[in-house]
């Protein structure tokens, strides 16, 4: 993380805002309340902050795609409707595929890395779609599971923040982090909106800085445990 003065609170509050951008860019098509948030400017020094200055350029596209009706198609075609552009945004896809008839094809739905997903939402006393009516392993609504996590570590006290700390590293690490990268590249190479091409750049920078966000926050506190 660059060593610039911020707040830890502030570090939270930014994880906790790029964790709901993203789970809602997946979720649905971008709203104007999304393309807002990236357009504020606190909001992007903070990216070139926590991100590096190579943000900026990427968060300007994000920013300043004005074709709202052409991302609605084009978010159906990459995450909803079937077709060639369809990323199967559900970890499952991606952890469990088997081969037919000598092709990979994706895991079926609700498989038993689904259900670890969903048992990790009800230890947190959270209903097994985070109200969001999609299944519990795609990708919105994990990406949404971090975002309540970091909300929780914000408001928590000192003692309690590790222990969410130490979930949202377990979580990230043993789930989010184990398919990501393979279906950002995917919706990379099929995206053809600026748009889409940029969210997967800034969201693969933004995982990768959390590990190491979230390897030192954990050193610090067994380093002050002991």
């Amino acid at each position: 993380m660059n060593p610039v003065a911020i707040s830890p609170e502030e570090v939270a509050s930014f994880r906790e805002s790029v964790y709901q951008l993203f789970s809602r860019c997946v979720l649905q098509a971008p709203s104007p309340e999304v393309c807002s948030t990236l357009q504020d400017r606190e909001w992007r020094e903070s990216a070139r902050i926590l991100l590096g200055p190579e943000s900026e350029d990427l968060c300007r596209d994000l920013a300043y795609e004005r074709d709202r009706e052409r991302l609605a198609v084009e978010h159906a075609a990459l995450f909803v409707a079937p077709g060639p552009q369809q990323t199967f945004p559900f970890e499952t896809s991606y952890r469990e595929r088997s081969l037919v008839d000598g092709a990979s094809r994706p895991g079926r739905m609700l498989g038993p890395t689904a259900v670890q997903v969903q048992r990790a939402y009800l230890d947190w006393g959270l209903p097994a779609d985070l109200d969001t009516d999609e299944l519990p392993d795609h990708a919105g609504v994990e990406l949404r599971f971090m975002a309540l996590l970091v909300a929780a570590e914000r408001l928590s006290g000192e003692r309690c923040a590790a222990a969410i700390q130490r979930a949202e590293a377990d979580f990230l690490n043993g789930h989010i982090l184990q398919w990501f990268p393979q279906w950002l590249d995917g919706l990379s190479r099929r995206a053809r909106r600026p748009f889409y091409r940029a969210g997967a750049a800034v969201l693969r920078g933004f995982l990768e800085t959390e590990r190491a966000t979230l390897d030192q926050l954990l050193e610090t506190n067994i380093t002050g445990a002991s």
